[in-house]
């Protein structure tokens, strides 16, 4: 475990990024609610590892027989404390 400062919001991008050949990916509206300067001290790829598999579950299970199939990443901070949610219309 190697702690170090993690810019979020590029992270979640980079997240994002590998997950365009997602199969329906093009179909899913992705809102990222995370401020830009949003930095946490952690194990980078330990987080990046975990953002992934929530993304791409919730890529899994948005539904695309909705209109609007969406997925919205949201943070919030307070404290010391840091909640990023995943969430998807499915």
């Amino acid at each position: 475990v190697e702690p170090q400062e993690v810019p979020v919001r590029k992270m979640i991008r980079e997240v994002l990024e590998s997950l365009e050949f997602f199969p329906g990916a093009d179909r899913i509206q992705v809102t990222l609610d995370v401020p830009d300067d949003l930095r946490v001290t952690t194990d980078a790829t330990r987080l990046k590892m975990i953002m992934s598999n929530l993304v791409s579950n919730a890529f899994k299970y948005s539904d695309p027989q909705k209109e609007n199939s969406e997925v919205r990443i949201t943070s919030e901070q307070n404290d010391a404390c840091l909640s990023l949610t995943v969430e998807d219309n499915g």
